[in-house]
């Protein structure tokens, strides 16, 4: 997408009147940092501004990126395993986020292969001379459609198992290097959805009965564990009504 430095002087107007505020690096070393924040108007850009700089960032440590489409679906991702002579990846999609908008994909779908994207997944990986697991992030342009580069995360990301239980643990054996087969994707992988069982349930407490068909399908990896699950649910309600309260 169109991006400008985050020492530009008037980024709204430049953008259209509404834009991304992303930050460089959303980790640092085990630290998370302010996530990206959609911004309307200078009243916001200012308060996300402060927010960032009370983080300890710098305006050399975000940018400024055009506005694209906010739907789930729209936010795609080639995942997978990389290195210079061996290389898989999986399409996938967001079908539902939280928060809304901006937020982690907490039910995750894997889409059919996508030659155009995953060259061009391959292609980065290759410039940057990358090693390991990965997750390439795009989002489609409201307008043309086309789906541009946000982020690439060079790590294990939040949905791995889903692609680990649809290959037969093909990352985990090339992280390993216990050998691995040379196309472990296959034309129709099942599981198919990754569901986050807490932010489920949440949807659930509130009346949002969509992730029931998710929730308890057979081709769905569910996660965490249910001892997991109401261990931290009751933190994961605090910790939303805290910041909800907040942002009243």
């Amino acid at each position: 997408p169109k991006t400008l430095g985050g020492d530009h002087l008037n980024p709204l107007e430049a953008l259209g009147g509404a834009l991304v505020v992303r930050p460089r690096e959303t980790w640092k070393s085990l630290r998370k940092g302010p996530r990206p924040a959609i911004v309307r108007g200078n009243r916001a850009l200012t308060a996300t501004l402060r927010t960032y700089a009370a983080a300890g960032l710098s305006q050399d440590e975000w940018c400024f990126q055009e506005l694209l489409s906010p739907a789930p679906e729209d936010n795609l991702s080639v995942c997978g395993w990389h290195s210079r002579d061996s290389h898989f990846s999986v399409v996938t999609h967001k079908v539902f986020s939280h928060p809304p908008l901006m937020g982690n994909g907490d039910i995750v779908e894997i889409l059919p292969a996508d030659p155009v994207l995953e060259r061009a997944t391959h292609r980065i990986l290759q410039s940057l001379d990358y090693e390991g697991p990965f997750e390439v992030e795009f989002v489609r342009d409201p307008h043309s459609g086309t789906p541009k580069l946000i982020e690439i995360n060079p790590r294990f990301w939040m949905q791995n198992e889903l692609v680990n239980r649809a290959t037969n643990d093909e990352m985990v054996r090339r992280y390993m290097g216990v050998g691995h087969t040379d196309n472990p994707v296959t034309t129709a992988p099942t599981p198919r959805y990754w569901v986050n069982r807490i932010v489920a349930l949440y949807r659930l407490l509130k009346l949002d009965h969509r992730p029931m068909r998710y929730l308890f399908a057979r081709n769905s990896v569910v996660v965490p564990s249910l001892g997991l699950t109401f261990r931290y649910l009751p933190l994961y309600l605090r910790r939303t009504f805290h910041q909800r309260s907040r942002s009243h």
